[in-house]
């Protein structure tokens, strides 16, 4: 599975454009953000527990405590150690962000109907989170039809 997180300037403007990929599937993380802010969709809101966390960062990111640098390589995204520690705390005010990819084509099963989902914003926030030792962190879930207009 190929994962991908990058940041873009967008050259008629000199806003920044984030964008997830997954499977071959680009989500537009940047207006999806803007939307949700707006308040143009409305997801289910939810908060994923310290445990839960845990094993998300130890299994899905693959972070390990003690390191400080390089790349953490888990069982499919990767993120950098380094972008993680530097992320202050003002990025733990705006929730991860979970989205329905399709029917078995996730990583995360939410209703024990099969891993139809995956983390499409906050791989850091979560790895950040679990080496921070936090309690909880805020999650918005979308649901297929949300996450749609998102999906290039």
């Amino acid at each position: 599975m190929q994962t991908e997180f990058r940041i873009e300037e967008q050259k008629s403007t000199s806003e920044m454009t984030e964008e997830f990929i997954w499977m071959n599937m680009r989500f537009a993380v940047g207006a999806l953000v803007m939307d949700i802010a707006a308040g143009k969709i409305r997801p289910k809101e939810s908060r994923f527990p310290k445990e839960f966390i845990a094993t998300f960062a130890k299994t899905i990111l693959g972070v390990k405590e003690g390191i400080v640098s390089g790349p953490a390589h888990g069982l499919v995204v990767a993120v950098q150690y380094e972008r993680m520690l530097a992320l202050p705390e003002v990025a733990f005010s705006r929730p991860v962000i979970m989205a329905y990819v399709g029917r078995r084509k996730g990583v995360l099963d939410l209703d024990g109907t099969g891993p139809h989902y995956v983390l499409i914003d906050g791989n850091h926030r979560m790895g950040r989170a679990y080496l921070d030792g936090r309690e909880g962190v805020d999650v918005v879930i979308l649901s297929a039809a949300q996450v749609r207009k998102y999906r290039r």
